[in-house]
């Protein structure tokens, strides 16, 4: 079982990481992302392994600025070669620390050299959200027991300094 504070236990990972060779052409990719509806994809070669990532930043800087054609422009002319990666039980904050770090978006997740799933800022954001939401949750249970049992505990009186008078 995953631990929560562990890639796995936030990482979008499946058998079906959306990837592409460094042979297709840009247009391929460009195409891939708006099916998949996502913001990068990994390049691999033959043998499933990594060999890069391409992301939507590569595309409008390497691209639209160079007036490349994407139908006629391959991926690997383009691609981010130097791939920053995790496993899956790389701690999260380390996860998030990296992809700061190195001012990425989207981290490969890798197990025997391939690729197995992949993890974005958006996925650690919505992680600490809901970490965040069920914190406060747990603590309005907390007050609302008190509240029961001490009937006016929430309305302690305080002195000048903040400190709760009894």
């Amino acid at each position: 079982m995953p631990m929560a504070d562990q890639v796995s236990s936030v990482a979008r990972c499946d058998d079906k990481v959306v990837t592409i060779t460094p042979d297709d052409l840009i247009k391929s990719a460009v195409s891939k992302m708006t099916t998949h509806n996502i913001g990068s994809l990994l390049v691999v070669d033959n043998h499933g392994r990594i060999k890069g990532i391409l992301t939507e930043r590569d595309i409008v800087g390497k691209v639209l600025n160079n007036s490349k054609d994407p139908n006629r422009s391959r991926v690997g002319s383009i691609m981010t070669r130097r791939v920053i990666t995790c496993s899956m039980d790389t701690p999260l904050v380390l996860a998030q620390q990296t992809m700061t770090r190195h001012g990425i978006r989207h981290m490969p997740i890798q197990e025997d050299g391939k690729p197995v799933g992949i993890i974005s800022n958006r996925d650690i954001l919505a992680h600490q959200l809901v970490t965040a939401q069920n914190t406060v949750r747990k603590q309005s249970e907390i007050f609302a027991n008190l509240e029961a049992a001490y009937p006016g505990i929430n309305r302690l009186k305080h002195d000048d300094s903040g400190r709760i008078v009894i």
